[in-house]
């Protein structure tokens, strides 16, 4: 990715200007992006932990895809928590995706472990087509956990069309 030129502001700027920092104004990006959304929740884990007990698998079945489930119970010292971070990212997800009111099936949100460890979002069904969400989005998923608490950050850049922008070839130029 290549930065923007950094230009100074006009001379006929009425802002003092301290001379001794210089002063500059970076012009706005022409991206392929033209959206960008976070979403961002944090989980008590205790609150995951009594919806389990209460409820145990109809709580599973109805959150978490088998892929999910399977994942969480390979370790059962990190299974609470390992589902408190799915659910935090399902919520913030909801969000990032603007369909937190929509009402629609945690299953069509789920978090997919890849081969390196790192997890991805996978959006499906009526998630997927609520959202307006396609395949040349941009979607970027962190999950964490520790002591009590598991929290999940999700980023949506939408992408404008399917065609490639222009690449932006810009020098750095400042004056002190």
């Amino acid at each position: 990715m290549t930065l923007p030129a950094l230009l100074p502001l006009p001379s006929n700027s009425s802002h003092q200007l301290d001379p001794v920092i210089p002063t500059l104004a970076i012009p706005a990006l022409q991206t392929p992006f033209s959206d960008l959304s976070v979403g961002i929740d944090v989980v008590h884990i205790e609150r995951i932990r009594e919806s389990h007990d209460t409820f145990a698998e109809r709580f599973l079945r109805r959150l978490f895809t088998p892929r999910e489930i399977a994942y969480a119970q390979s370790s059962p010292a990190h299974q609470l928590s390992r589902l408190a971070a799915r659910f935090a990212a399902k919520e913030a997800a909801l969000k990032a995706l603007g369909i937190a009111h929509a009402g629609i099936d945690w299953r069509d949100l789920e978090v997919v472990r890849r081969a390196d460890g790192s997890c991805e979002l996978a959006i499906h069904g009526r998630a997927r087509s609520l959202s307006e969400f396609n395949d040349s989005d941009d979607v970027a998923l962190s999950l964490s956990h520790d002591g009590d608490y598991a929290v999940a950050i999700v980023t949506l850049r939408r992408a404008r069309s399917k065609t490639k922008a222009p690449r932006l070839n810009h020098q750095f130029s400042a004056t002190p």
